[in-house]
């Protein structure tokens, strides 16, 4: 494979699985980076990449491969995939999922996930390259477009009814907080990472 040029690249049959849990996360990924980061690019590539590429030998995927990848996140429905194993059904052979997308995008990947996806796999395939398994990495040049959805909120009149119907303080006081401080669920009820079970289930 491109011997006399110099470019020559040994044959192997390394799956993708193998090299980013055997060889590039251990050498690479858990030494460079922080415990918050390495838990998110664990469950991005256990529950995203694997369950669709991770039997495929290193060599043989092509940047069609990582297109048809980022298709596929972008139907596939939050939570689909644990620990690396689907745990909700595949939807039926006449299921319209691209038009349960556009009604009900909230339900699926966001696009800002692939983008991650594709943050992730970066690096891994450079090492590769440096590593001499790849004369050149099969990720596209460009990075999946984030889509930023608009967010939902409650109307004056839904915070005013909301108010009125909790009693309990705590949780009227958790509402209050979210309301005047825009803040997300878990800073709401002040919840970390590390107090979490199935810290790799985020994406």
């Amino acid at each position: 494979m491109q011997q006399a040029t110099g470019a020559f690249i040994n044959p192997s049959d390394i799956t993708l699985e193998d090299y980013l849990l055997k060889r590039w996360v251990p050498i690479h990924s858990k030494k460079r980076s922080g415990p918050s980061i390495y838990t998110s690019s664990m469950g991005l590539i256990r529950n995203h990449i694997l369950p669709h590429l991770g039997k495929r030998t290193l060599q043989s995927l092509s940047s069609r491969d990582f297109e048809e990848l980022f298709n596929t996140l972008a139907v596939t429905e939050k939570g689909t995939y644990k620990e690396g194993v689907r745990v909700k059904p595949s939807k039926p052979a006449d299921f319209d999922v691209n038009l349960d997308v556009t009604m009900n995008p909230s339900k699926y990947l966001s696009t800002g996930t692939s983008n991650e996806v594709y943050d992730v796999q970066k690096p891994a395939l450079k090492s590769a390259v440096e590593w001499k398994l790849l004369k050149e990495s099969p990720l596209p040049s460009e990075a999946p477009k984030v889509i930023k959805r608009k967010r939902e909120i409650w109307s004056d009149s839904t915070m005013k009814e909301a108010f009125f119907q909790i009693k309990h303080p705590l949780l009227h006081l958790a509402i209050h907080l979210a309301f005047v401080c825009s803040l997300r669920n878990e800073e709401t009820v002040g919840i970390t990472l590390d107090e979490t079970e199935g810290q790799d289930h985020f994406h």
